[in-house]
């Protein structure tokens, strides 16, 4: 199930990570759209973005994960929403 989210100026942290995460699945060559984004990556990534821990990380992804913004697996983290500007 594909969550649509608008977004044009993202003030929140939460709003942000999204965003980067977006980005991120853009950047990796060989991810579609069902494609697994993996840890190692998402962790260079976001902790450098947002100068956190991976202890941090590992929080906001489970808590991502609740509320039903991505699945988390052995594989990676997989994207459950699309971002659209308007």
């Amino acid at each position: 199930m594909k969550q649509i989210i608008l977004i044009n100026k993202p003030r929140l942290l939460y709003g942000k990570l999204l965003v980067r995460l977006y980005e991120i699945r853009k950047e990796i060559k060989g991810v579609g759209n069902e494609g697994f984004l993996p840890y190692s990556y998402i962790r260079e990534k976001i902790g450098r973005n947002f100068s956190i821990k991976k202890s941090e990380i590992q929080e906001l992804l489970f808590f991502l994960a609740d509320i039903g913004f991505i699945e988390l697996s052995q594989k990676g983290i997989k994207l459950n929403f699309k971002l659209k500007n308007e």
